[in-house]
């Protein structure tokens, strides 16, 4: 996918930052910022979801039938006896008759042309039922389905969380000498789908996930469940009636009625993948700008401006222990860390941090031997380290960052076996590349200090020579007074 806020991202800086920089303004206020207290959090995570597409088809091959039969229940003739009034009787059956026979108690009295007058009769009301085996089977399984896809679908089908996404927070206070400047922002990105929609095979499988939710759950609420509430569900194992076994939508009832029985995973896979929250030296650059660039805006539409003497000198930067604090709380009240692994993190990054000093140190070194002159090489190595360089040196490890994000995207439809082939290749390139950095820097250590332990020894020859030649001339001296003595 193209990245089209690249062009204006690079534009920004070439066109707009560069020129700005030989500002005298920009020079000053930037400094404010780098000896200001700044806080600054960064969080990106993003969710990713994978259905296993075993239980959505096995549902899809057998849900039209569940459909037919929910439309077409099997039903019988239901006779409903009771004993009535006879003024309130419906209708004489032989069955009532028989019934009426076998109970003269019923009998008020008997005519003397032989019929009788009956006081209460049995009526019998033929009605339709649907309560079958076959009907009651189908019922079941539609409640245990409806469980069974909304305990998946749930989970599948819900939008990101508040902590997914991307986060900035900035909170700044800055001393302008005869002002404060506080800055507080916070902005985030929330995708309104679920990633399931990045390509076209997720988003299939999101919207057949989508469908089956939505048909489940009308079937669960259709006339057919309605009817079937009133009588009692099936237990499992089923019992293969004649219709189980031989009618072609009753088995592939059946079929489904067994699997979800029988399949015993999760269904779907549901990964949290968190960018790096560390924000380097180059996004600091940026977040410094957007604050300038905040501040200029309010001040030109500003009626009262406060003048601003930007002829003072700059402060020199210091280690802010409120940010330190800030940073630790962070880290014990959000993340629950422990002690041992916070010291080792710690350590880690530090360690970190100086191997990409010295590297940085060792460009600076490199172009100072090009150089002529009797200064004192290693304190202009300690200060070498200019701007350029730290930004040529930042832009270097970008472009790696982004070349490594474009491997992992374009390996992302790569079997896991694969995957893991490539992440231990990466990890062995990590292996050498410190290896041979570290080498390098135990290279350049030992030339610095043979070169040192040559000037030292150059230094005491002259110096032995320098004692000599004076004492040669003390001497000499010494020697033509008393020749001036002797000729007075």
């Amino acid at each position: 996918m193209e990245d089209v806020t690249h062009d204006i991202y690079e534009l920004y800086h070439e066109d707009f930052i560069k020129k700005i920089k030989e500002d005298k303004f920009y020079k000053y206020y930037y400094n404010l910022l780098e000896t200001g207290t700044i806080y600054s959090k960064f969080q990106n995570r993003k969710l990713i979801k994978d259905i296993d597409e075993e239980w959505v088809e096995a549902i899809e091959k057998a849900l039209p039938h569940i459909h037919y039969v929910a439309e077409n229940p099997r039903t019988f003739i239901e006779d409903d006896k009771q004993i009535v009034n006879v003024s309130i009787a419906r209708k004489f059956t032989v069955e009532s008759i028989k019934h009426l026979a076998q109970h003269s108690e019923m009998i008020d009295r008997v005519k003397e042309d032989g019929s009788v007058e009956p006081n209460r009769i049995l009526n019998v009301l033929k009605e339709e039922s649907y309560n079958t085996y076959e009907n009651r089977f189908i019922n079941t399984l539609i409640r245990d389905l409806k469980f069974f896809v909304n305990e998946r679908a749930d989970v599948i089908l819900e939008r990101n969380k508040d902590e997914d996404g991307v986060l900035l927070e900035v909170d700044s206070n800055i001393d302008n000498y005869s002002e404060f400047i506080s800055y507080k922002i916070e902005m985030r990105i929330r995708e309104k789908q679920t990633d399931m929609a990045a390509d076209e095979e997720n988003l299939n499988m999101y919207s057949r996930v989508s469908v089956l939710h939505k048909e489940i759950n009308s079937l669960a609420c259709s006339k057919f469940s309605v009817i079937m509430s009133d009588y009692p569900l099936v237990k499992h194992p089923v019992v293969k009636t004649n219709a189980i076994a031989k009618n072609v939508h009753y088995k592939a009832c059946y079929d489904l009625w067994n699997f979800i029985r029988s399949y015993n995973r999760v269904g779907y896979r549901v990964e949290i993948i968190e960018q790096d929250p560390v924000i380097n030296r180059k996004f600091e650059e940026d977040i410094y700008h957007s604050l300038l660039m905040n501040f200029v805006m309010l001040r030109e539409h500003m009626y009262y401006k406060d003048i601003i003497n930007i002829s003072r000198g700059l402060r020199d930067k210091e280690v802010s222990v409120a940010s330190i604090r800030q940073f630790m709380e962070e880290v014990v009240n959000e993340y629950n860390m422990p002690e041992a692994d916070l010291k080792q993190l710690i350590l880690k990054e530090f360690a970190k941090a100086q191997r990409e000093k010295n590297l940085i140190v060792n460009k600076a070194n490199k172009l100072l031997d090009k150089k002529k002159g009797k200064e004192d090489k290693k304190a202009k190595i300690e200060n070498a380290v200019s701007w350029d360089e730290f930004v040529k040196a930042a832009t270097a490890e970008d472009r790696a960052l982004k070349e490594e994000q474009d491997k992992s995207k374009s390996s992302g439809k790569l079997t896991r076996r694969e995957k893991d082939k490539l992440k231990k290749e990466k990890n062995i390139r990590k292996q050498q590349e410190a290896k041979r950095i570290e080498q390098e820097l135990e290279k350049k250590r030992k030339e610095r200090r043979l070169e040192e332990q040559k000037k030292n020894e150059e230094e005491q020859r002259r110096m032995m020579a320098e004692a000599k030649a004076l004492e040669e001339v003390k001497s000499k001296k010494t020697l033509f007074g008393k020749f001036r003595k002797k000729d007075k």
